[in-house]
């Protein structure tokens, strides 16, 4: 019976920590003195940063318009009258004073906490980032996920003026496109702000943005006719890829550049590769489960970099006669495919080391990590080292299957 009421004291003791534990834990917990109402807010999906003639920020902030995208509007790109977003542009000689202004063209608190892309102006790329990104990350209203890039050809307020089709918020559309473009085609990337930081502030590492352009008629782009109609006049697309030093744009990539600066990067996740035929015509093939490793090390005082490069390749086009049945076709088909990736490497090395003379790659971070001695010797001429520092590239590529055929059908009709 003792033990029965020893049990019942303890199980109550228990129950007492539990309740006190509760209840202090309620008094420790913030309140919500500073909650806003949704209707008090204008939510902003993406942000563009230009300089101005006098050398002050202009700021733009594309803002959506709740009513033209709500559920009960079935016209899927913001309705008939109205635009799924607009966009605000003021100025100020800091970003804190332009973002402050834009009160008196906004009926409502404007909310970044939503916001998906920030595109910089070139002059502003060109000037250097690095207050921007101060202000980015002072205000505590900013998450980190969001993806930067710069305005090609055109201002970063243009871009965020275009009317979208698929998409009606253009914000969405391009951090969408970045999403899909990174898994299907290895020529652009994306990047948050930590990591453009981490570039920045880390020895041994350039970064890279990933730009955007306007495509066509840029005064119809900013029409609700843009969207209305099947052939679009104009649209936003991703434009290749943007290489810095410091904090400050230095010219841009190519294509294939941009596409060899992911392979270096290991940020291929699937890309598309063309071949010629050994007896004319073209082949294309996919490239999947890439595995890119950099290493750097010193011998005999001098620093030598290294890339192996690991993938697999499916084949998707075929357009010449080949045997793909032949296992010696297929050895002979991936040297060729290791050749022309090897070729795109040596060529985005040659435009940082010759051209830009930016280690955009980061072969002087792997000699920080393998050699911190050589690092702390050689880093602080790492630009001119860097410049003339040979680099091994090895790229071996294993091709899978022919997909659902094993003979192309220029090769069935000549058998035929």
């Amino acid at each position: 019976m003792e033990w029965a009421r020893e049990g019942d004291w303890r199980r109550m003791k228990r129950s007492f920590y539990i309740a006190l534990v509760a209840v202090v834990s309620c008094l420790l917990l913030p309140g919500c003195w500073s909650q806003r109402e949704l209707s008090d807010l204008s939510i902003a999906f993406a942000l563009g940063i230009d300089l101005n003639e006098e050398g002050k920020y202009v700021v733009s902030a594309e803002i959506v318009n709740p009513s033209a995208i709500s559920p009960s509007n079935t016209g899927g790109s913001g309705g008939e009258d109205q635009a799924s977003v607009s966009t605000y542009h003021t100025q100020g000689e800091t970003l804190f004073e332009a973002f402050r202004r834009m009160t008196k063209l906004v009926p409502r608190k404007v909310y970044f906490a939503y916001v998906r892309v920030v595109v910089f102006g070139e002059d502003v790329a060109r000037r250097g980032i690095k207050d921007t990104l101060d202000f980015l990350l002072r205000e505590s209203e900013f998450r980190t996920d969001f993806y930067l890039l710069v305005a090609k050809g055109t201002s970063a307020k243009d871009v965020l003026r275009v009317m979208t089709p698929i998409m009606p918020i253009p914000a969405v559309k391009m951090y969408d496109s970045l999403e899909m473009s990174e898994q299907f085609w290895a020529a652009t990337g994306k990047i948050t702000i930590d990591e453009l930081i981490d570039d920045i502030i880390t020895p041994g590492k350039e970064t890279v943005l990933t730009a955007v352009e306007v495509a066509g008629d840029l005064e119809m782009a900013q029409k609700p006719e843009n969207i209305q109609t099947i052939g679009n006049n104009a649209n936003v697309r991703l434009a290749d890829m943007v290489a810095f030093r410091g904090d400050q744009m230095i010219g841009w990539l190519s294509e294939e550049e941009s596409k060899g600066y992911n392979y270096f990067q290991d940020n291929v996740e699937g890309t598309v590769t063309g071949i010629r035929c050994p007896d004319g015509g073209k082949m294309a093939i996919e490239i999947l489960h890439v595995d890119s490793q950099i290493r750097t090390e010193v011998k005999n005082g001098q620093p030598r970099g290294q890339v192996d490069i690991r993938a697999k390749g499916i084949i998707g086009d075929v357009e010449c006669a080949v045997q793909l049945a032949n296992k010696q076709t297929i050895k002979s088909l991936e040297k060729r495919l290791e050749a022309t990736i090897r070729t795109t490497l040596e060529r985005s090395l040659t435009r940082a080391q010759k051209d830009l003379r930016a280690d955009i790659f980061g072969f002087g971070r792997a000699l920080s990590r393998s050699d911190p001695q050589a690092w702390q010797a050689l880093k602080n001429d790492w630009v001119d080292v860097f410049a003339d520092m040979p680099v091994d590239i090895k790229v071996h590529i294993e091709v899978l299957h022919q997909g659902s055929m094993t003979e192309s059908i220029d090769q069935l009709m000549k058998e035929w």
